[in-house]
């Protein structure tokens, strides 16, 4: 709507506005809120300099940067944001964060004109003076001269890791003349070669791949610390000179500090303007905030009151701090600083609650009265709808992009924007509508987070020695590392394998497809080379396989001959509910909803398996699908394991249904005998549409009038005598099964056909990164970390593992915050007691819960966004990624801390665990390891325990492979016969260390080679190693070559090559394939030996092995080859 902004200029209603407020240095101005972004649009184009707009909270500078996105270029705008910790916290903020607010300063100093947001908290901690220019980037140009060392030196100083690959924001890799760099504030990481000491080429690359997208000038990478670098001292994990919280000791490392208002200018010759949004506001919270921090130094260390003084802005300073011009707005006239007060006048849009009629008779007297008509959606769907609606009524309308004039054009314009709400201008000028005041539900349109690609969960590459790989042919054994050999003169690299009583293997870097890395249990059995006991575990796994294959598809036939009931397609109700959805759907998201539907409407019962980590969406497919059985005459039962979930899902479902007449009721232990009789009387007579509850809806007196749909969540929770009900269940009605533990990709794949699964893995999309801390237990820090989150509104888990103890833990917290209303929560509780808890915890009648791991998965409590966990070293790490998985889901900045006490001495798999838990933030390599083990409760979930077994003794990996090969079997899918090539040739053939330093990245670089199945993709692979590494040395280009010789023989049928004595023999050459006089009249002197199927061709003095060794596989393609089945026939037949 940037059309607007310029036509508002023009207005009677904005110029007599400016009149007023003049040059004015203090001004008061009241407006409604719904009119502030279009008012802040048009002071900001009439500005000659920046806008800064404060605001009182985080949440509120996010509402209005949305809406402000609709009158503005997005390029004009930025968001300073707050650090996530208080200035006398132990804590850094997280390095995005402060990648941002440095992009924000260099901004603010380096353009002309912004309009930048930001909240009362951001502006409490001070900043280095302008002049120290900390928030300067590194900026690097195609062609300018930069040696290596000053590009590292500077992103150490930057506080970037320096790693193997570069997958996450903050990391950087060095590879000879490449530097891979990860910008925090940067979409994708960028790769930039020098050669010597200019810039060549600086290029955007994938983090899942690591092959470049495309070509950049220049590159900006901002810091991830707010000080200078080179300062402070190691503490815990980091080894770069920064450690927790060092930005409170700011005002030591720099001589002078200042405050945000520094930064666009704070003198009234600069012409920038601060806007102090709700004034009153802003101080009570700004307060609140300091209040806290002063209240926690003092607890923690008073000795450090005047360096916290320094550090932060006083309250009294808040709006001297800025000399320039200042407005302050409100919503309503208030006693403000400045003298005089001026209006800007606008009405509230008139709301429909749905009622279309209704609005489309509003529209048409707007058109009556002249008036322009502005119609905001949040999507195109919605968009669609009102299309459709006026379309209906016969009312014309200008659907947007396409131009429009706004002084000429008279019908209504539909636009998708962000818009909030709408408002009236003065005059009759303008009528803004949108789905507040249309629907009267407002669609939350997700801002889109960059999300960095992730990587495969198990991958070779990221083994290490002594980590166990399994070998198909050898079994399980431990991993020796990549070791270079000469034989006769020719260098390989191979996988060195160690196995039983010293037993060595060395397998050739070209067969690594025969090695896989091995993800089981802790400590598997290994035996010797050559001992029959592999071959003897992997025929009773295949047979176990086949087993639950056979099982698996004659239940799912069975159910292909069963009769259901085929549900209806969509009513226009369905559409209307689905419509409400206060969220765009993922993709995946979609699919689900698609897959069931589709399931629904087949005339046979539905068995669907939804997985997909709590939050992810999965209530809504489970919601839309109860609908559409209730709509068609249809009752729903939704089982669930706790009564918490129960009462968790029976508010969702209650609060989207309750436009229809739907009748949803929960059935739990914490209801009365007489409410339970009521609903199982409702359920006996049709009333009761939906009934969530727990497995109290699986008793023999729940009688169900006309059940059409099962949801079940968390199947692998109910006890069997549930499990063998709700079997049964499966042969009569549809069945919709949820879950949060992750299925593995590869054994969905390996499952298609015979288990109907969707998976949905995109995360919400306003999830943020959780702020890690890890350190020895610190009571000081506790306290401030549940003030925090208490003084936000927030509650708390507090994780004490240890039923023994946890009452002295709770009786601790209660003394250091006594003011927290707490509960304790453990699995020794009584059922009943602990369900009680649980529930009153969500009903938010405590803000602190002490519990023991309990909470490890199926809650989801938007409120709680504080975690803390004490002996963390004692926990898994798929128990400590886990339970952070439980905070930030409101798209709130969430905490989680992790402490370890100071007697307990930590292991060294203990501290790998805590570093590893404090460097991924978000789901990096690091935590593929944690999701391993999820995985294979998944598959356990699935397949049934005793598959566990079977998992731990072959792998993970192969297990898979062997469920495919079993599948694909019984279903008669013939496998292509795929010829295993064995090559010999007097050559180098490796990747050299000097090309390829990490060994990591030579096992992926060995993969991807060895993966390569046409010329085309040999040529891929030379094209990303020369991408990430550089011009490959001669035996690189050799172990490519050799890569499209096995192609090559793959193509002509043969399946062995070797060079003797200067002779190129080829075994198991089938003539009937090929023409031999042709290969003859080419190579006068090559001989075929009938008896061996061996062709030879002597080697001539000009060419190069290589070359004529592809020369000849060439020839013999070009020969005539006859089809496969053609050459078996005549063989038989000769």
């Amino acid at each position: 709507m940037h059309y607007l902004v310029d036509h508002f200029l023009t207005t009677k209603n904005w110029q007599r506005f400016e009149e007023e407020i003049g040059g004015q240095r203090e001004i008061s101005v009241h407006a409604p809120s719904y009119v502030w972004p279009l008012l802040l649009a048009g002071l900001f184009k009439s500005s000659p300099g920046h806008l800064l707009a404060l605001l009182p909270s985080v949440d509120e500078a996010d509402k209005l940067q949305d809406d402000l996105s609709v009158f503005l270029e997005e390029s004009k705008m930025v968001y300073f944001p707050p650090r996530e910790n208080l200035p006398s916290e132990e804590l850094s903020p997280h390095r995005e964060t402060s990648g941002n607010r440095n992009k924000v300063l260099y901004r603010l100093k380096s353009e002309e004109k912004l309009l930048a947001l930001t909240s009362a908290r951001a502006v409490m901690d001070r900043l280095p003076s302008p002049q120290d220019g900390v928030y300067f980037p590194l900026s690097i140009k195609e062609g300018d001269q930069i040696p290596m060392e000053e590009i590292v030196d500077k992103l150490n100083s930057f506080d970037y890791k320096r790693t193997e690959r570069t997958l996450e924001r903050g990391d950087y890799s060095v590879r000879g003349g490449i530097v891979d760099v990860f910008g925090v504030t940067s979409e994708y990481p960028c790769r930039v070669e020098l050669f010597g000491d200019v810039v060549e080429s600086i290029r955007s690359f994938s983090p899942a791949t690591q092959r470049s997208r495309g070509r950049l000038k220049e590159v900006e990478i901002f810091s991830c610390r707010e000080i200078l670098g080179q300062s402070g001292k190691v503490k815990l994990f980091d080894e770069e000179g920064y450690f927790h919280g060092i930005e409170r000791f700011l005002p030591l490392f720099h001589q002078q500090t200042s405050t945000l208002f520094a930064y666009p200018g704070d003198d009234l010759d600069d012409g920038s303007t601060v806007v102090f949004i709700e004034l009153v506001e802003i101080r009570r919270k700004f307060q609140e905030d300091y209040d806290l921090t002063v209240d926690l130094q003092r607890h923690k260390d008073p000795d450090q009151m005047n360096l916290l003084f320094s550090a932060t802005l006083a309250p009294e300073e808040l709006t001297r701090a800025f000399s320039g011009r200042k407005l302050y707005l409100s919503s309503f006239p208030k006693k403000l600083p400045s003298r005089k007060t001026v209006s800007l006048q606008a009405w509230p849009q008139q709301s429909f609650g749905g009622d279309l009629e209704k609005f489309t008779s509003a529209v048409r007297d707007d058109l009556d009265k002249g008036q322009k008509i502005i119609i905001s959606l949040k999507t195109p769907g919605r968009a669609e709808r009102i299309r459709e609606v006026l379309g209906d009524e016969n009312i014309s309308f200008h659907f947007l992009p396409q131009e429009v004039d706004l002084d000429k054009v008279r019908a209504p314009i539909i636009e998708v924007t962000s818009l909030s709400e709408g408002f009236v201008l003065p005059g009759g000028e303008i009528s803004i509508y949108t789905e507040r005041e249309i629907f009267g539900q407002v669609m939350r349109v997700p801002r889109l987070r960059r999300i960095a690609e992730g990587a495969p969960l198990a991958r070779l590459s990221d083994i290490k020695k002594g980590d166990y790989v399994v070998h198909l042919n050898h079994g399980i054994g431990k991993y020796g590392g990549l070791v270079q050999r000469e034989i006769d003169g020719i260098r390989r690299d191979y996988f060195l394998l160690e196995y039983d009583r010293g037993d060595r293997l060395y397998v050739p870097a070209s067969q690594i497809q025969m090695i896989q890395a091995y993800v089981g249990e802790e400590e598997p059995t290994i035996h010797r080379l050559g001992s029959v006991r592999w071959s003897q575990i992997k025929r009773r796994v295949k047979s176990s396989v086949r087993e639950l294959a056979r099982e698996l598809l004659s239940l799912y036939a069975a159910r292909e001959q069963l009769e259901g009931f085929a549900f209806p397609q969509d009513t226009v109700w369905q559409r209307e509910l689905e419509d409400t959805f206060p969220y765009e759907e993922t993709p995946d998201q979609l699919r689900a909803i698609q897959d069931v539907k589709k399931d629904m409407e087949k005339p046979k019962p539905m068995d669907r398996l939804i997985c997909g980590d709590v939050g992810y969406g999965k209530t809504e497919v489970a919601l839309r699908a109860a609908f559409k059985a209730v709509t068609a005459g249809k009752q729903v039962l939704f089982l669930v394991p706790t009564t918490v979930l129960a009462q968790q899902h029976h508010a969702t479902f209650s609060s989207r249904l309750a436009p229809f007449p739907i009748r949803v009721e929960v059935m739990s232990r914490l209801r009365s005998p007489q409410e339970q009789k009521k609903v199982l009387d409702g359920l006996a007579d049709g009333a009761v549409d939906i009934a969530v509850g727990t497995h109290r809806l699986l008793q023999e007196d729940v009688r169900v009038k006309d059940l059409g749909l099962v949801i079940i969540d968390e199947e692998q929770r109910f006890g069997v005598m549930h499990k063998e009900k709700l079997k049964m269940l499966r042969k009569v009605v549809d069945v919709v099964t949820l879950t949060a533990t992750p299925i593995p990709r590869t054994l969905h794949m390996s499952l298609v056909g015979i288990r109907d699964m969707s998976i949905i893995d995109t995360p919400p999309e306003d999830r943020l990164p959780v702020v890690t801390y890890v350190g020895e237990l610190d009571y000081d820090l506790i306290k401030g970390a549940i003030e925090r989150e208490l003084a936000r509104g927030g509650q708390v888990f507090y994780v004490y593992n240890r039923v023994e103890g946890i009452e002295f833990i709770a009786h601790k917290i209660q003394r250091l915050v006594p003011r927290a209303r707490m509960a304790v929560a453990h699995g020794q509780l009584d059922e009943t007691a602990l369900e009680k808890v649980m529930v009153d915890f969500v009903d938010r009648k405590y803000d602190l819960l002490i519990c023991t791991t309990i909470i490890e998965s199926g809650l989801d409590i938007p409120s709680v966004n504080t975690m803390i966990v004490e002996r963390a070293q004692l926990l898994g790490l798929a128990q400590l990624y886990q339970l952070r998985g439980r905070v930030g889901r409101a798209g709130e900045r969430a905490y989680a801390y992790f402490f370890y006490q100071k007697e307990d001495r930590l292991t060294s798999a203990a501290f790998q665990r805590l570093k590893t838990i404090y460097e991924f933030t978000e789901l990096g390599s690091g935590l593929r390891i944690a999701m391993r083990d999820l995985e294979i409760r998944g598959a356990g979930n699935i397949l049934g325990p005793e598959q566990h077994g079977h998992i731990a003794s072959v792998g993970f990996e192969l297990y898979c492979q062997l469920v495919r090969e079993a599948v694909d079997e019984i279903r008669g899918i013939k496998k292509e016969r795929e010829i295993k090539v064995t090559i010999d040739l007097p050559v180098d053939a490796f990747l050299p260390q000097e090309y390829i330093e990490e060994e990591v990245l030579r096992i992926e670089a060995y993969r991807m080679i060895e993966r390569t199945r046409t010329l085309e993709e040999v040529e891929s692979a030379l094209t990303e190693l020369q991408d990430r590494f550089g011009t490959p040395p001669e035996p690189a280009r050799n172990l490519l070559e050799i890569a499209k010789i096995r192609v090559r023989m793959k193509d002509v049928g043969i399946a062995e090559l070797s060079v003797k004595q200067r002779r190129i023999h080829l075994a198991k050459v089938f003539p009937q394939r090929f023409d031999l006089a042709k290969i003859k009249r080419v190579y006068p002197r090559s001989i075929f030996k009938a008896n061996l199927l061996e062709l030879v061709v002597p080697l001539s003095r000009e060419k190069e092995v290589l070359a004529e060794v592809f020369a000849l596989l060439d020839a013999i393609m070009n020969s005539e080859l006859l089809p496969e089945e053609e050459v078996v026939q005549k063989g038989t037949a000769g």
